[in-house]
């Protein structure tokens, strides 16, 4: 569900913003080892991808209960919301019209209700964010190697959906593994 939407999300980013060399629809931060990565792939930070963005969700869906969201003549209509953060990177770029680009294709998308909810575009702060679980020391030696002509920006923005309830008879099965 969340998967197929952010692959969505960023097909569309990629497809619209042709300088990128690189999209990550599904990241996540290790809060561990303080980087962003997909799978075993570190995204962030990483300065052999080129120009790229990526998608990441945090830990938690929270979930809305309104009559907006009421299906057929259910009692109670609920819509989850989920939190993602853009961050994209393109050396020697202008985070003015980078980030005016990924805010104007996040509004174009129209197969989701996205809202908006903040945005970063000072390089330091984006980095800052990112590696928030590192030690001091690491985050600041990242500071100094930063390149002087590169933009990053951060968008955080939301998903709003509602969700159509499955009969309790016809609940598919979760498991994607193979029976032998």
């Amino acid at each position: 569900m969340f998967q197929d939407r952010l692959n969505s999300i960023a097909e569309f980013i990629f497809q619209h913003n042709s300088y990128f060399d690189a999209a990550f629809p599904y990241v996540a931060m290790n809060e561990t080892k303080g980087y962003v990565s997909e799978d075993e792939t570190i995204v962030f930070p990483n300065d052999n991808l080129g120009d790229y963005f990526y998608l990441r969700l945090p830990k938690n869906v929270s979930f809305q209960y309104s009559n907006d969201y009421k299906y057929n003549n259910c009692k109670d209509g609920i819509a989850s919301r989920t939190e993602v953060v853009l961050v994209a990177i393109v050396k020697g770029g202008s985070p003015d019209i980078l980030l005016s680009n990924m805010i104007d294709s996040l509004r174009a998308y129209r197969q989701e209700k996205i809202t908006l909810k903040s945005a970063i575009y000072q390089k330091e702060y984006v980095l800052l964010q990112e590696l928030a679980n590192i030690k001091p020391e690491s985050q600041e030696a990242a500071l100094q190697r930063l390149p002087e002509s590169s933009a990053f920006v951060s968008i955080a923005f939301e998903i709003i959906e509602g969700i159509v309830p499955s009969k309790i008879d016809c609940l598919p099965n979760p498991c994607t593994c193979s029976t032998s």
